[in-house]
């Protein structure tokens, strides 16, 4: 279990490497360039660890999920409304429709509802993965007697 969790840490940082290759990017590539040598050589080091690669799935999932909720956290937009700054500072937003007042913070949930349930699942599926073949590949030992 231990490896598979390395796995997840080595794909979540391969991925922040490149979602983030402009900004921080260059600076978590060396970590994430030793997550995956420090993984891959613990996997190919014995017999019946190669299912814990789908551990970099899991990352896979939750850096499509969280691509989720930085969409439906910038989409205000999709609501009717607009938002200006007073002369004195403050924000003052106003509603066009009858949706009620407009709140540019708000999450929109139709953005975000895609990308959420498409990440989780592959979050799902690589547990399940990992879980199937890492059982066809240690079987159980059967007790006798």
């Amino acid at each position: 279990m231990g490896l598979f969790v390395l796995w997840v840490l080595a794909g979540a940082a391969g991925l922040l490497t490149l979602l983030g290759l402009l900004t921080i990017g260059i600076f978590v590539l060396p970590f994430a360039a030793v997550l995956l040598g420090t993984a891959l050589w613990l996997t190919l080091r014995g017999p019946g660890r190669l299912p814990t690669m789908a551990g970099s799935g899991v990352s896979l999932g939750l850096a499509v999920a969280w691509l989720g909720v930085v969409s439906g956290l910038a989409s205000p937009e999709t609501a009717s409304g607009w938002c200006a700054q007073t002369p004195d500072g403050a924000q003052e937003c106003q509603a066009v429709g009858p949706e009620g007042p407009f709140d540019p913070n708000a999450f929109d949930w139709a953005a975000a509802a895609p990308l959420l349930v498409m990440g989780s699942t592959l979050a799902c599926v690589a547990v399940a993965a990992f879980l199937v073949l890492a059982r066809s590949v240690n079987p159980p030992a059967v007790r006798m007697g």
